[in-house]
């Protein structure tokens, strides 16, 4: 009788499947399988199974045995088989990258005389070169061939700039003169991801002219395709598709188009690489390093900054604690962020991959794994609910993550009974906890706040035909101070007076990179990224001094008070204009939408769902790094 195939990231995997008699029945029908029979698949699914057989088996002395007879059966295996029955296995169409890393593993443990690694290592081109990459053995036996295989690929943007995102490392033979290099290309590409431009500039690990390079290149994509005319006009739109015949060394394809007098921003993700990104961490990922949900220092893209919208727009906006403002750049951020999420959820439908179950997976096995929490679950629907249950499921089940989230913050061994009994759920977004100490950080000083205006605005009254703000000017033109007209010398000597900026030789320049950081995002997203900057910069002076003397206070919640209001929009009743979903499911009040309603508001709230993961997740990881406390 053929046996279901057991992946450890399968939707019928042991992970959500605990029928522990049907594993069994599998383990024997690979473990009496004679040699000649047994397939890469076969091995390597013989090696996931051994991670289950402690859960399993509950006699030691049979548990001992199994253990040692997969481990033989898997070295001799190995040990005999020609280097083009492995090749083969990889290039079958059926191979299920869920095995990748197993794979890698065995190849760097195993004495395997047979095979030509290097000829292997020649079908890991393009992004999936990460899978050798995470093997100490192999890195090191094979470094040249390694770094030759990333250099080939600018997808492996993402790879050289943040390896240990990926649970690898890159070769010693991969060295600064090879990231430099890269990073070149990548600049000068045809169709360079702007998330992935911003980090670069903002990286520093590379040295000032290739910032500056990325910058410029960022700011001439956006200028380019969403131009600031484009995006405050009335006829306006968003189109977003996954596309299967775009180069794969492009991620995606940003450009304007007009249709019926309409403006549309459109954008095209690339399906081919999308094709080999669907292991479970990197979906998740993907809405990080491609659709863009979050930024280089850890802030979800759709929460609003102070200049979003024109100058115009603001003069005539109507200002109110109670009323959100929903303007065109919020609508055009919120309507990209989710026609990206729906194309994206029915490309992994099309393939067998349901998100609610990666979702599920986050909690149950990765957040275990990963970082020791357990005893933390979500139930979201399996696919044949009616429209109005499935986004009445998702809504409670949202709600349920933040109580965990808030619960777990407090206390990491907290009771897990509180779940279920913790009658107390928060309605605004901004209360949710964290368990890092001064997470982010606010500027309160009266001077630093006039400090960022004068940089940062595009009000401000120290104008450049070159830049939008003075701060760009100071930190790319060289300006002197003989340039500037009597007044703004004024405002020059008060930003000196603070020791923001210092003049020497009469070049005005930033006090320091960290000064121009912290001035940049508290005026932009109305806070300071404490955490991801003590993970990008280490030591923060600077920072630290300004804590200290008060001018700066702290915040220690998972979302910034942006983050907090677009999902107040949402889901709480905060706001006067906002859609209250989470009362009007809790309370029946929606009988009068449609079922295309209910299903648009099913796919916002997984959405929203995946944001707070990608916080989550985040947080969780730099607290791993560097304690609660930085």
């Amino acid at each position: 009788m053929e046996l279901d195939r057991v992946t450890f990231y399968g939707e019928n995997s042991f992970a959500f499947n605990t029928d522990c008699e049907a594993l069994k029945k599998r383990f024997k029908f690979l473990k009496d399988l004679s040699y000649e029979k047994l397939t890469l698949e076969d091995v390597l699914e013989l090696d996931q199974i051994s991670r289950y057989l402690p859960i399993i088996l509950q006699d030691k002395i049979r548990l001992k045995a199994d253990l040692s007879a997969i481990k033989s059966r898997i070295g001799k295996w190995f040990s005999s088989v020609p280097t083009s029955t492995v090749s083969s296995g990889i290039k079958d169409s059926k191979f299920s990258r869920q095995y990748q890393k197993s794979l890698w593993h065995l190849l760097a443990s195993q004495k395997a005389p047979n095979l030509e690694i290097r000829d292997i290592l020649k079908l890991y081109s393009g992004t999936k070169v990460v899978y050798p990459l995470q093997e100490q053995v192999i890195r090191a036996r094979y470094g040249r061939d390694l770094t030759t295989i990333v250099m080939q690929d600018l997808r492996n943007i993402g790879l050289v700039l943040n390896p240990k995102l990926y649970d690898a490392e890159l070769p010693e033979e991969f060295n600064q003169h090879q990231i430099e290099t890269f990073l070149l290309n990548y600049i000068g590409s045809e169709a360079p991801n702007p998330n992935m431009l911003e980090r670069v500039a903002t990286s520093r690990s590379v040295n000032d002219s290739i910032r500056l390079k990325a910058q410029k290149k960022y700011q001439e994509i956006i200028v380019n395709v969403l131009k600031e005319e484009k995006a405050n006009s009335l006829g306006i739109g968003t189109k977003v598709s996954i596309n299967f015949t775009l180069d794969t060394l492009h991620l995606y394809k940003l450009h304007a188009e007009i249709e019926d007098n309409v403006n549309f921003a459109n954008v095209e993700y690339n399906g081919l690489v999308l094709n080999e990104l669907i292991d479970w961490p990197t979906i998740l990922n993907n809405f990080i390093y491609i659709f863009g949900f979050i930024d280089n220092f850890g802030i979800l893209t759709i929460s609003s900054q102070v200049e979003d919208d024109g100058s115009l727009e603001r003069a005539f906006r109507y200002e109110s604690g109670s009323i959100l403002n929903t303007g065109t750049s919020f609508q055009l951020k919120n309507q990209q962020a989710l026609l990206s999420f729906v194309s994206y959820y029915r490309f992994l439908a099309n393939r067998g991959i349901q998100l609610e179950r990666v979702v599920e997976w986050f909690f149950s096995d990765y957040l275990a794994s990963n970082f020791n929490v357990n005893g933390l679950s979500v139930n979201l629907p399996k696919g044949e609910e009616a429209p109005e249950i499935k986004a009445l499921l998702a809504m409670t089940q949202l709600h349920r993550i933040v109580r965990m989230f808030d619960l777990l913050a407090l206390d990491k061994d907290f009771d897990r009974g509180l779940v279920d009994n913790y009658s107390h759920t928060k309605n605004d977004f901004r209360d949710i906890g964290s368990s890092f100490k001064r997470k982010y950080g606010k500027i309160i000083d009266p001077d630093l706040l006039r400090c960022e205006g004068t940089l940062f605005s595009d009000q401000s009254p120290m104008p450049s035909k070159k830049e939008r703000y003075f701060a760009d000017l100071v930190l790319k033109e060289n300006i002197k101070r003989s340039e500037l007209d009597e007044y703004q010398s004024k405002l020059l000597d008060f930003l000196l007076e603070q020791k923001v900026l210092i003049c020497a030789d009469e070049i005005i320049r930033f006090r320091s990179f960290e000064v121009y950081q912290i001035l940049k995002y508290d005026f932009k997203n109305d806070c300071i990224p404490v955490m991801e900057m003590h993970l990008q910069f280490k030591k923060h002076p600077i920072l630290d001094d300004l804590f200290q003397k008060g001018k700066v206070r702290g915040i220690t919640r998972l979302l910034t008070d942006r983050e907090a209001s677009v999902f107040n929009y949402y889901f709480s009743d905060f706001y006067a204009n906002g859609l209250g979903l989470r009362n009007k499911y809790a309370h029946g009040a929606f009988n009068s939408f449609s079922e295309e309603k209910h299903q648009n508001n099913y796919m916002l709230t997984l959405m929203f769902m995946v944001m707070l993961i990608i916080k989550i997740n985040a947080e969780l990881d730099g607290m791993d790094r560097i304690g609660t406390n930085g």
